[in-house]
């Protein structure tokens, strides 16, 4: 429990090697500090991509029939959790929230 943060604390993640404004450029700066290849482009793809050369399975089609699916409506997620104690009720301590 030493790396469970108290109540009411954020977590901050904005320094080190990977903070998102420059993760490309230092990620290259350290590849090339450690005398690293450059990442494998495979291991980069896209899943829709992945599936399509791997299992062969079209993402965008429907299972049954194979017709091509399209997007019609792409709802935005939360941006935040929401807060202990609203939202969704939490079972006991020993438990994981419902």
């Amino acid at each position: 429990m030493l790396h469970v943060l108290p109540g009411g604390t954020k977590r901050i993640r904005h320094y080190g090697v990977l903070p998102n404004g420059c993760k490309k450029t230092q990620l290259a700066q350290v590849r090339q500090a450690l005398h690293q290849r450059a990442p494998n482009p495979q291991a980069t793809e896209s899943a829709r991509d992945f599936m399509a050369r791997v299992a062969r399975v079209k993402v965008n089609a429907c299972p049954c029939c194979q017709v091509p699916l399209k997007v019609v409506q792409s709802l935005a997620g939360q941006n935040h959790l929401p807060v202990s104690g609203q939202g969704r009720p939490t079972t006991t301590a020993n438990g994981p929230p419902l």
